[in-house]
């Protein structure tokens, strides 16, 4: 009988130690969880920027490239001179493995909202479109050779 009792009193020290753990252990992983969720979003933030100096550098290459003819390109109709709007868009993707593994495809969508030919200037639109859904950040650039 003395033996049953303390067989059942080691068992309950070991559950009651064993509770203890899983409780510190559970805030640990909260801490670790609430943590890669920052990195992924600091890393999406990023990544977003990256993206949108990407799409000035092709609009600024395509603007030298065919600077001369850019009138011949983009014509305004009727209805003035922001109505047919030239729009370059590109795909990317990223992969994260930290806790778990995802894959974010990203749309970078260029518009030209502004175009003023007499003194060469051009403002594009910057918009990100993130596995189908509009992500909150969007850019406005301006291009342009004032006074050529």
């Amino acid at each position: 009988m003395k033996k049953g009792i303390v067989t059942i009193s080691v068992a309950l020290v070991i559950l009651v130690i064993s509770s203890i753990s899983v409780l510190f252990l559970s805030g640990i992983m909260k801490e670790l969880f609430q943590a890669e969720r920052r990195i992924t979003e600091s890393i999406e933030n990023s990544y977003s920027r990256l993206l949108i100096l990407s799409g000035t550098n092709i609009w600024q290459h395509f603007l030298s490239i065919n600077a001369a003819y850019w009138d011949y390109i983009r014509t305004a109709d009727d209805t003035g001179p922001t109505a047919l709007n030239t729009e370059i868009s590109f795909n990317a993707a990223i992969n994260f493995g930290l806790q778990r593994t995802s894959a974010s495809n990203y749309i970078v969508n260029s518009l030209t909202i502004f175009h003023e030919g007499t003194q060469k200037l051009m403002s594009v639109q910057f918009s990100i479109i993130k596995n189908g859904q509009p992500y909150p950040y969007s850019a406005v650039v301006d291009f342009g050779w004032p006074g050529f």
